[in-house]
């Protein structure tokens, strides 16, 4: 296997400028190829906006996405929620299962590309979430030294 190539910005802002257009066809071509649903909204180094999406509107294909975004949030929000208050009770029956879907949640963000893309209230987010696996793994300790002394 041939090892990936490594892309680098280009030097000047005018060339950046006149490549863009090129790229930017080459992107819609390849989703439109692979019969993906998308939607593109790009803001060119000069400023200007293109959108382009693969249905009549935009807004057909945001809507699922706005869909799911919420229903994740609200998925992300009911576990923490479950953390917390199992950790203010401090609840004896120790289980793995809140501290390891805390933990796929903080997998998901952890994507170094993606991590680069989060705003500040996704990264507050985000540590939030690792408070909550860190006060689980400390309970779960806890729990686990008492079976050991009990």
């Amino acid at each position: 296997m041939g090892e990936a190539k490594e892309k680098k910005r280009r030097g000047r802002g005018r060339v950046r400028q006149v490549r863009f257009p090129k790229r930017r066809s080459g992107l819609f071509k390849k989703a439109v190829l692979c019969d993906a649903e998308v939607a593109f909204l790009v803001f060119s180094a000069a400023g200007r906006l293109f959108g382009f999406s693969s249905c009549s509107c935009i807004g057909k294909t945001m809507k699922p996405y706005q869909q799911f975004a919420s229903s994740q949030q609200e998925a992300t929000d009911e576990i923490s929620k479950a953390a917390n208050t199992r950790i203010k009770n401090g609840d004896e029956n120790c289980s793995d299962s809140d501290l390891k879907s805390v933990l796929l949640e903080i997998a998901s963000w952890a994507d170094d590309e993606h991590l680069e893309q989060l705003e500040v209230d996704e990264l507050g987010k985000l540590e939030k979430l690792l408070h909550d696996a860190l006060s689980l793994t400390k309970s779960e300790k806890n729990c686990k030294s008492k079976e050991k002394e009990g």
